[in-house]
């Protein structure tokens, strides 16, 4: 006997066998009866059954939780940025002698916003992975901002440091720079005079440059803006700068580490500047 059967039966009061008749009144909880009769029927005969809304919420689903959702096409998800947490702000200059050259006109310009350091001579990936932790320390550490280049030692007497090691050494010193909890900037190798040499300098530097966009790391292209600007600001030897030259180096890396801050830059139209 089917459960619609059933229960029409109880509404009808001949489920026991007796037959009962239902005054006009309670018609309608008969009709009712059946009516639920029905339904229910239909569902079990399906091999369906509805389930609590809660269970329905809870159940597990195909798709990722929100916060593992993938950025729609076409969006930008930024890397979390180091709290600035000094005012004036502190920055520190790692790079070899043509960091020192920028170096005082770099404080000089940021007078009143930041405190200046620089790491010294730095010659080279291999001395930076060496010194690292004193090179860090230099003027009492804890930095806002690190801006960062080793490259012409690299490549001098014919690729010293083979391009194999340099992206080795390269690799470790920024995994060691992100760990110091600073905003990092990288400056490209600047031009040699020298066809053959710069074209070491443009291959390491394109090496770099894969490098820092892989880790999410800003460049200040220090080759790009000064190829073109070499007569009259480099030195005979066709590698260091005048003191014009440096100068323009400087305005360069400046707007480098104020928008590492976030901060509005003065220069940045030199950069476009033949």
């Amino acid at each position: 006997m089917s459960v619609t059967t059933k229960v029409a039966m109880i509404a009808d009061g001949r489920l026991s066998g007796g037959s009962r008749w239902f005054p006009p009144s309670r018609r309608l909880c008969r009709m009712a009866l059946i009516g639920v009769a029905a339904v229910t029927g239909i569902c079990l005969a399906q091999g369906q059954t509805q389930r609590p809304l809660g269970a329905m919420a809870s159940s597990p689903t195909n798709e990722p939780p929100r916060s593992a959702v993938a950025p729609a096409s076409g969006q930008t998800v930024r890397p979390v940025l180091p709290p600035i947490r000094h005012k004036p702000f502190r920055v520190l200059l790692i790079g070899d002698s043509i960091s020192l050259g920028y170096f005082p006109f770099v404080q000089e310009a940021l007078t009143g916003e930041a405190v200046v350091v620089s790491s010294g001579q730095c010659k080279g990936t291999r001395f930076v992975r060496e010194n690292f932790d004193q090179i860090l320390a230099t003027g009492g550490g804890d930095w806002d901002v690190i801006h960062f280049n080793a490259g012409l030692h690299d490549v001098k007497e014919n690729r010293i440091v083979p391009i194999e090691e340099y992206e080795t050494n390269l690799r470790d010193i920024i995994r060691r720079l992100k760990a110091a909890n600073a905003r990092i900037v990288w400056a490209s190798t600047t031009p040699l005079a020298a066809d053959q040499q710069n074209k070491d300098v443009t291959e390491y530097n394109a090496k770099a440059k894969r490098i820092m966009e892989a880790s999410e790391i800003p460049i200040d292209d220090l080759y790009t803006h000064m190829r073109p600007r070499l007569t009259g600001n480099q030195k005979p030897d066709g590698m260091h700068f005048e003191d014009a030259g440096s100068k323009l180096l400087a305005g360069f890396v400046v707007d480098s580490i104020r928008a590492a801050l976030g901060r509005r830059t003065a220069t940045s139209s030199r950069a476009t500047e033949p």
